[in-house]
């Protein structure tokens, strides 16, 4: 089971968001596939949760902030 595995996991029972408060990103980073951030990112989280994270990633516009 991978990292990413985990953290969909741990979001699809509401922990993660429960014990935060709101839902929030994890970035990922393997220091042994350099390069390779977005796509670990983006596979252990839901999209909108880490839409910021790959606007900035790609260098595109956020969306808007939101009230917490």
């Amino acid at each position: 089971m991978t990292f990413q595995d985990h953290m969909r996991r741990a979001r699809s029972g509401g922990r993660l968001a429960g014990v935060l408060g709101r839902p929030v990103p994890i970035a990922l980073f393997d220091m042994y596939r350099a390069g390779e951030e977005l796509a670990l990112t983006m596979a252990a989280n839901p999209a909108e949760v880490v839409a910021d994270y790959v606007a900035w990633h790609r260098d595109e516009e956020p969306p808007p902030l939101r009230p917490a």
